[in-house]
């Protein structure tokens, strides 16, 4: 049998390397399109690598399904910004124009961005801790 950490350490080279390329474009210039569309791509998709990596990670520390919800404070700061994407993913995948894919830019810069680096720093502090063991 598997070890329990190799599964969310599986999930978090994954999430490391989605979130060091939404990291890379969160600092380009947003003003076109194409830039807008490709960082809410990349932001989708390291939310979804991101809660995989959490539910593997809290699963190998003893949480079981019903109380995932109570460890998530274990790895982020704010659960309320995780459950506000939740809540407006879908929003992100149908994006109709320009306004709209501007206002969903900046809520990914300003409210989102922090959120997930802090997250993505927790997670690769607990990598390198079970590397040095």
């Amino acid at each position: 049998m598997l070890d329990k950490n190799v599964f969310w350490l599986i999930r978090y080279e994954d999430f490391e390397e989605h979130f060091k390329l939404f990291k890379k474009n969160i600092e380009l210039d947003h003003s076109k399109n194409i830039t807008r569309i490709k960082l809410i791509g990349l932001f989708v998709t390291t939310f979804e690598f991101g809660l995989k990596l959490m539910k593997d990670y809290l699963k190998s520390i003893g949480y079981v399904k019903r109380t995932l919800n109570q460890g998530i404070e274990r790895v982020v700061r704010d659960k309320n910004v995780w459950q506000e994407v939740l809540k407006d993913r879908k929003i992100f995948l149908t994006i109709k124009d320009d306004k709209q894919s501007l206002e969903v830019v900046k809520k990914i810069k300003q409210q989102y961005y922090k959120e997930f680096e802090y997250f993505y720093n927790i997670m690769k502090k607990k990598a390198h801790e079970l590397e040095i063991k």
